[in-house]
């Protein structure tokens, strides 16, 4: 009897198997005129032996960054991730280790800050994970804090600068609208402002034709929660890895597709542009109320760089066999974004076109190395001395 039982118990478990593997190979033919699955392992670099790739060779910390772990700590949160938070949906938990620390309010710490002089200037920086540094880099290595460790050196008899990174890994300019807001109305006046934004916005607002990261959970959530149905809420989050599920069910589905219809691209993408530009109409009136000023940074793309490294260029040939759309789609709404805000606009900074001079800094589409930050840094240091008129 036990022995029919485990044969019965076998059979059913290689059943199972074998409809969940089928169910797999059917999703990834499923290709329709639409539609296609994002296949996340093919916009990255490979990450077994990252150290040998080019673009960390010249760091001699990367190994040991790879077993960095959260320092001791009594709280229960630490280093947890993205939490909850209101307004602006969700903020990183605070988090110590031996080369990142996220403080108690969810930023990561920029270093090279100076706080007390007579003349300090204050420089606020928005962005998504790309500027708040998810991937393989330290605190130093961050955006602000490139900035704040040039300006703090060069101007250092006369003025000092403290820059605050309140990029958010996920955050989109719509995210950062709200969180901006909000510090302005609690009396937080910066000197200046930069929002360094793009990879995001497309993925989110374009491709996904989603609000903000998430919003799929968060709209299941607000909807089986408010029913009360939790039994089928909780059945839904232990099912829906499951490819034989996410076949049958797609009304419960995270899709995570993209769209490569040409005209719904155009249309998504003269929306973005124009709400990008509302939102800068209203930052730039906001700007001469509180006497700020600020930049809109277009940030610079695998797809939009110029003179990429042969491991770069690699990477840009795979995204492009496998994903054509998906290039085209960041074109046709990087073209969309310049023609709504011209050169007319003194706070359009497009660093699309960068210039990387054949250096390997990109990891996947959109997140670089510390030398990639460094470049795209000093490219910001110059338009934050030319709008402050710093001498």
């Amino acid at each position: 009897m036990i022995k029919r039982i485990s044969i019965c118990a076998a059979l059913i478990v290689i059943l199972l198997g074998f409809v969940e593997l089928t169910a797999r190979v059917i999703l990834k033919l499923n290709k329709d005129n639409k539609q296609q699955l994002i296949n996340w392992e093919s916009f990255h670099k490979p990450t077994e032996n990252i150290a040998n790739l080019d673009m960390y060779k010249r760091y001699n910390w990367i190994n040991d960054f790879q077993n960095d772990k959260p320092l001791e700590s009594n709280s229960s949160d630490m280093c947890t991730g993205l939490k909850y938070e209101p307004f602006y949906l969700w903020k990183s938990s605070p988090c110590m280790t031996k080369y990142r620390t996220t403080d108690a309010d969810g930023n990561r710490t920029t270093k090279y800050n100076v706080t007390t002089c007579d003349n300090k200037t204050t420089i606020y920086v928005f962005g998504s994970s790309t500027m708040a540094g998810d991937g393989i880099l330290r605190d130093v290595d961050l955006i602000p804090s490139i900035i704040a460790k040039n300006l703090n050196e060069k101007y250092s008899s006369n003025q000092c600068f403290e820059v605050k990174n309140f990029a958010q890994s996920g955050f989109n300019q719509g995210n950062e609208y709200v969180l901006f807001m909000d510090i302005l109305s609690k009396g937080e006046i910066p000197d200046y402002v930069i929002f360094y934004d793009g990879a995001t916005d497309i993925l989110q607002n374009v491709l996904y034709g989603e609000p903000h990261m998430g919003f799929e959970m968060f709209n299941l959530i607000s909807t089986w929660w408010s029913s009360g149905d939790y039994n089928r809420f909780v059945t839904y989050l232990a099912l829906k890895k499951s490819a034989f599920f996410r076949l049958l069910n797609k009304e419960y589905t995270l899709k995570k597709y993209y769209i490569h219809d040409k005209d719904t691209i155009n249309k998504r993408c003269a929306t973005l542009a124009n709400t990008y530009a509302g939102r800068a109409d209203v930052i730039n009136k906001l700007s001469k109320q509180y006497n700020f000023k600020f930049t809109l940074a277009l940030q610079p793309l695998l797809f939009t760089v110029s003179n990429l490294s042969s491991e770069d260029a690699m990477l840009l040939n795979k995204i492009e066999k496998e994903f054509p759309y998906m290039i085209d789609t960041y074109n046709t709404c990087y073209k969309a974004v310049r023609d709504r805000l011209n050169e007319k606009n003194d706070y359009f900074f497009d660093l699309s076109n960068f210039d990387v001079h054949n250096e390997s800094v990109y990891f996947d589409f959109a997140h670089v190395s510390p030398l990639g930050n460094e470049m795209f840094a000093k490219a910001l240091i110059d338009e934050i001395q030319k709008k402050l008129e710093v001498k």
